[in-house]
């Protein structure tokens, strides 16, 4: 062999060229492998803000999907939540629910002026004849307060 061979790595020794591009390489490879289970892990840390957030707020968790992937959490929920919170037939919103957020379990004081009425329409009045009959039993059959509500505008009571 010549000397030339010798200090270009064609001798098999481990300290040539070569064995730096292998282990170029072989960074590179645990780097992008690192970078991605950084991302995974980034990712989930994620999800548990945007969970935690959409909570405390009493919001839908299928919210978490129009949140952009740059903003902080926290500070958009702050900013927009009050968007997609339920509201009241005046507009208003509605007193937040447990930290389910389940629709229909928060009564509002058109709920119970409307259960007030029905109550005592239901135990306390004189019969008014078929008329006061009807509307007791469509009050009684009514599935929401704002039904029991339209039935007394109709026939003006509310």
């Amino acid at each position: 062999m010549s000397t030339f061979d010798d200090d270009y790595g064609s001798t098999g020794s481990d300290s040539g060229p070569k064995a730096l591009r292998d282990a170029l390489e072989k960074a590179q490879e645990q780097n992008k492998q690192l970078a991605d289970r950084l991302a995974k892990f980034e990712q989930r840390e994620r999800e548990v803000q945007l969970g935690k957030a959409l909570e405390s707020k009493g919001l839908n968790p299928k919210i978490a999907g129009l949140i952009p992937a740059d903003a902080d959490p926290e500070k958009w929920v702050d900013e927009f939540g009050g968007l997609f919170a339920p509201t009241t037939p005046g507009g208003e919103p509605a007193a937040e629910a447990g930290s389910g957020g389940e629709a229909g379990t928060t009564v509002t004081e058109a709920d119970q002026n409307a259960l007030s009425v029905q109550g005592s329409l239901a135990s306390g009045g004189q019969p008014a004849g078929d008329a006061g009959q009807a509307l007791s039993q469509r009050i009684a059959g009514a599935k929401s307060s704002e039904e029991v509500l339209a039935i007394m505008a109709e026939v003006g009571l509310a």
